[in-house]
């Protein structure tokens, strides 16, 4: 069964690495995100080996903690640009 797109999951400015979309991020915050990739992608079960008759692995217990706490640090470093970012939810989450 396919899994949906991380970005159904969870709005997460992280998620938006595994996203096509229509605004770019300034180099900056898409630098962070790039940076932070490599840790995200190995928590996630579709990136773990996965043996023929076994269940598919799933995502590490501490994955939503994580994203949260990448969140609120990516939201802290880059606050005053996205304060000058009028509603910068919509823009990027669009």
């Amino acid at each position: 069964m396919a899994r949906p797109p991380a970005i159904v999951i969870n709005l997460n400015p992280l998620d938006l690495i595994m996203a096509e979309s229509k605004e770019k991020f300034p180099k900056e915050m898409e630098d962070w995100f790039k940076n932070q990739y490599p840790e995200f992608d190995a928590k996630l079960g579709v990136s773990q080996p996965n043996q023929p008759g076994q269940p598919e692995p799933q995502d590490d217990s501490d994955l939503k903690k994580w994203k949260k706490e990448r969140r609120n640090t990516f939201e802290e470093m880059f606050k005053e640009q996205l304060q000058s970012i009028e509603s910068w939810k919509t823009v990027f989450l669009a």
